[in-house]
């Protein structure tokens, strides 16, 4: 059967699946959270993708130290292990070391074309302005080859930029798996549910997604091509957010520019990410540990 190919990433919700039809080639680097490689599930979930990988061309990074060996996994390369973001005495535990070490790989012989993130690895932030300094996740960091990337005050964020920075030389998905777990049958604050009855671990949820990557590929899971366009009041920018031009079949939820109302909430959103979208377009206030949503009255986001 003929595969499709694709880009995929998960994040803290959205599910998001790029169908591509070019022919791939080159090399990615494939990393996990170390104590998160230690659940059989999450090995068994990157075994999967391995083997996605290679069977769509690709070559999956042979590190030398500090890796993981992919089981049933017939072909070269291994997976990296990292210590989770700020995790003490951790091996890559700060975007800084992680960022020169992909950046390695990608001077290597040998085209670099991607990074894939599986767990907590460090998170790239980026700091502006005086102090308190406000900072945003910007995972471009890890994009940008041939750019200039400083943490001037040593803090582990980055604070300056210089050279050819806005133009990434590969790209870099995560899968991120550790905001969905719940915590007992009562939890409403992380939506996720597997097996009806049980709660599920991160490693759990991880290998659930790869299996689910894989009859994607396969052909035996299929999505229509469509998308969701979630504008939060004062956010909407005429409507499609240029989405149209990906989407013909699209729904807009939100409200004329201009208004508000309390279409767009919380409550709503989570609600929508389980429906039959292929990709969902969130424009709406944010920080770096949360999205929010303005309703009337709340004087913000």
């Amino acid at each position: 059967m003929a595969k499709r190919k694709l880009f995929s990433i998960i994040s803290a919700v959205p599910i998001i699946m790029l169908a591509a039809s070019v022919v791939h080639a080159g090399r990615i680097l494939v990393v996990c959270n170390d104590s998160l490689w230690t659940q059989v599930d999450c090995r068994t979930g990157i075994s999967i993708y391995a083997n996605n990988l290679v069977d769509d061309g690709y070559t999956i990074v042979e590190n030398s130290n500090h890796y993981g060996t992919i089981p049933n996994f017939s072909s070269s390369g291994n997976v990296l292990l990292v210590a989770k973001h700020g995790e003490s005495g951790g091996y890559l535990n700060n975007p800084i070391d992680l960022r020169n070490y992909i950046k390695a790989r990608h001077d290597e012989s040998g085209s670099l074309v991607g990074c894939v993130l599986i767990g907590d690895a460090a998170f790239p932030y980026w700091e502006y302005g005086s102090d308190p300094k406000p900072f945003y996740p910007l995972d471009i960091a890890y994009m940008d080859m041939d750019g200039t990337w400083t943490d001037s005050d040593n803090n582990g964020e980055f604070d300056s930029r210089s050279g050819d920075y806005q133009n990434p030389e590969i790209w870099v998905g995560r899968i991120t798996a550790s905001p969905l777990v719940k915590t007992n049958a009562t939890d409403t604050a992380h939506p996720y549910w597997y097996g009806g009855s049980r709660l599920a671990t991160e490693a759990k949820i991880v290998c659930n997604y790869f299996q689910r990557n894989d009859a994607y590929r396969e052909g035996t899971l299929t999505r229509p091509h469509k998308a969701l366009i979630y504008n939060d009041d004062e956010q909407i920018c005429d409507g499609t957010n240029g989405v149209d031009y990906l989407y013909s079949n699209y729904l807009i939820v939100g409200n004329a520019e201009g208004t508000e109302d309390n279409t767009t909430t919380a409550a709503d959103y989570p609600n929508r990410l389980g429906q039959d979208y292929e990709w969902v377009h969130n424009h709406s206030h944010g920080e770096p540990t949360h999205t929010s949503f303005h309703t009337p009255g709340d004087g913000g986001g």
